[in-house]
């Protein structure tokens, strides 16, 4: 059920979850809050949020067509990029 759910999933989306698991490890839980603050601000401004939001909510078709679609295409420097913000 875990992998269905995270084939499903926004690539980038994934991988930035991967990122902050990682950094959470070693940090407080007030740094791990402020830094999933940073992450969500930035994910939001990222075409795959606006993407899920119209498969969920506007269209209600639930078929999202996530950019890029494979988690192996995501670039790097998009998923460092929502930390650096």
């Amino acid at each position: 059920q875990t992998r269905d759910v995270l084939r499903a999933s926004s690539p980038t989306s994934v991988l930035a979850t991967a990122e902050l698991l990682r950094r959470g490890a070693e940090s407080t839980v007030r740094e791990c809050f402020a830094r999933e603050l940073e992450v969500a601000v930035g994910i939001s401004a990222t075409p795959d949020f606006v993407e899920g939001v119209r498969a969920v909510l506007v269209d209600k078709d639930r078929s999202p067509q996530w950019s890029p679609a494979r988690i192996e295409d995501v670039d790097p420097a998009t998923v460092a990029a929502l930390f650096d913000a």
